[in-house]
């Protein structure tokens, strides 16, 4: 009798995963920011970084995306806050980064978390040509809940970017995201 091999459910997952990636989100993603501004994507590379003011691990994160818009400036990155958050907490949270309301995406009827099968915070989605290119972890910080690195190893986020940069396939399309559920009502 063979012995339960979880990799191989694990592997299974993630080939699934990266298939559904492979055809998921080949329509138009339209969306308004805070700032009022309707934004339709086209081809333009876009990074939908997916949080909750609440989430603890959302909350490590503050810092790191005032870096990664440095880091990638010509790179459209959103952050996408789902439901009922207070907007005093979002105020605070952004401001820590320097988040501007043109960024911002209040998504409280989960619409784009739906579009982009967004499912924790933090998550980040990225989309080029209509497509999803990258879905996951920011980094390699936190590998799973309660236990993280003081510092990241692997940025998936700046890889990913860098690889379509360079018009490259993204290495790694997929990881598996930690942080508090995204859940709509």
């Amino acid at each position: 009798m063979k012995k339960f091999n979880p990799q191989i459910i694990f592997f299974h997952f993630n080939l699934i995963c990266i298939c559904f990636l492979c055809f998921s989100c080949r329509h138009s993603i339209d969306f308004t920011v805070l700032s009022g501004k309707k934004i339709k994507l086209q081809d333009s590379t876009a990074v939908f970084i997916f949080l909750n003011a609440e989430c603890p691990i959302c909350r490590k994160y503050q810092g790191e995306f005032y870096r990664l818009k440095a880091q990638n400036p010509q790179t459209n990155i959103y952050y996408v806050f789902c439901g009922d958050q207070k907007l005093e907490d979002l105020n605070v949270f952004c401001d820590y980064d320097s988040i501007p309301a043109s960024r911002i995406v209040l998504d409280k009827q989960y619409e784009l978390a739906r579009k982009l099968n967004a499912t924790v915070t933090p998550q980040a989605v990225i989309m080029k040509g209509n497509k999803t290119r990258y879905l996951g972890k920011i980094d390699d910080r936190f590998e799973k809940l309660g236990s993280s690195k003081p510092r990241a190893s692997i940025n998936y986020v700046n890889n990913a970017l860098f690889s379509l940069s360079e018009n490259e396939a993204v290495q790694i399309p997929f990881t598996q995201a930690v942080g508090c559920f995204i859940e709509p009502k």
